[in-house]
């Protein structure tokens, strides 16, 4: 459509997080995106990380939920490097991700960092990407500069 904005993954997870009280973003690494609550951190939105090609979001979850997910869709969920043996978990993120799936467990891992008194649950939505990141939103190699 004309004039329609590009709207991507990385727009579906910024409008998540924005609904969420008192969480804060912060940009520490150029494809790394933090979002903490009372400077904990709750989520990392990760492009590309050491070259694994995913575009995933990696959560603070409560105590055996990791397992669970992973179980339950492991082509979904999975445990992230570094982090993944303190317990969180990886959302693998695409056109296909079921966003529903996506923001209850971003909101299991709120309510667990921040306490139940933060939670809405049945008021957070977000509207579906309409955009596949391009290769080089993924990898900046991609770029036809690079491959000469």
């Amino acid at each position: 459509m004309a004039g329609e904005a590009r709207r991507t993954i990385s727009h579906v997870i910024e409008d998540l997080f924005l609904q969420l009280q008192d969480v804060e973003r912060s940009q520490n690494h150029d494809r790394f995106v933090k979002y903490a609550i009372r400077n904990k951190t709750l989520a990392t939105y990760v492009i590309n990380h050491h070259g694994d090609g995913l575009v995933a979001l990696w959560l603070k979850v409560p105590q055996d939920m990791q397992q669970t997910l992973v179980e339950m869709d492991n082509d979904l969920f999975f445990v992230p490097p570094y982090v993944g043996k303190q317990g969180w978990v990886g959302v693998k993120l695409s056109m296909s991700t079921n966003w529903k799936e996506g923001v209850t467990v971003v909101i299991e891992a709120y309510v667990g960092l921040a306490g139940r008194q933060y939670a809405a649950p049945g008021l957070i939505s977000v509207e579906q990407p309409r955009y596949e990141l391009l290769p080089v939103e993924i990898d900046p190699f991609n770029m036809r500069e690079m491959q000469t």
